[in-house]
């Protein structure tokens, strides 16, 4: 079987991440998509993959779940790669004991990814590189270096249209959290704080990808005080950060 034949089917009820992911892989393999674990069981009983990557955290069907089905009823025994934000070296314990392959971390990185599914779908095994973010990466309004990752991996126009996605989804998220923040509904802003948090580090986002990150901190811990002010916060970088990319290369790149 060529590459090109291999097929891959990516579990993630993050549009976002899907994007992505097949904006990564488009190139070298045939891709599918499910949006939870339902979807991807459904998908395995009509067609044959040579390898899953399988979001955790999923509504219907979890990843976990959906692995555990996918065992169990022999419908598949293709690897199956976990995708989560749990990075940990007892999460990955945990994840490779249960039965996945091996986990590919959010927010990952496009070399990363590409290493992983070299491994399990032809049997290279590139040389180690680290994937940690410099403490300057995390400070900057959009680390480049994912920029760079994305355009070697996908087209332009494709990139491009990644980050109006966010861009619109997170100004959407945002308009929730304003009204969800009069209500001091803290469960759901989390909510939606987490989806933020998660896609920002992907796309490199990294001063608003930090300000989510406390504001979720706060609000898991159910503390009230100074809500409103981590709201601004976060507006304060969304803004920044749309105005960053307007002027951005990948935007003026018709």
């Amino acid at each position: 079987m060529t590459v090109e034949a291999k097929k891959i089917l990516i579990v993630d009820d993050n549009a976002l991440n899907r994007n992505i992911i097949q904006n990564i892989l488009n190139n070298r393999y045939q891709l599918e998509t499910a949006t939870n674990g339902l979807e991807a069981i459904e998908a395995i009983q009509k067609d044959i993959y040579q390898l899953i990557l399988m979001d955790i955290q999923m509504p219907e069907l979890d990843g976990i779940s959906a692995l555990r089905q996918i065992r169990e009823e022999q419908l598949s025994d293709a690897p199956i790669m976990a995708i989560t934000a749990y990075s940990s070296d007892d999460d990955r314990d945990y994840f490779l004991a249960i039965g996945f392959c091996d986990l590919v971390t959010k927010p990952f990185r496009p070399k990363n990814l590409i290493e992983k599914v070299t491994i399990w779908l032809e049997g290279k095994h590139p040389s180690e590189t680290t994937s940690a973010k410099s403490a300057e990466n995390k400070a900057s309004v959009l680390d480049e270096q994912i920029v760079n990752q994305l355009s070697k991996y996908g087209q332009i126009t494709m990139i491009k249209q990644v980050y109006e996605e966010f861009i619109e989804e997170t100004a959407q998220l945002i308009s929730e959290i304003e009204e969800l923040t009069h209500k001091l509904d803290l469960s759901k802003i989390g909510e939606k704080l987490h989806i933020i948090k998660g896609n920002a580090g992907t796309i490199g986002a990294m001063q608003l990808m930090e300000s989510a990150e406390k504001f979720e901190f706060q609000v898991k811990k159910e503390i009230e005080k100074d809500i409103r002010q981590y709201l601004l916060d976060l507006l304060e970088k969304f803004n920044y950060f749309r105005s960053y990319m307007s002027n951005h290369s990948i935007f003026k790149n018709e």
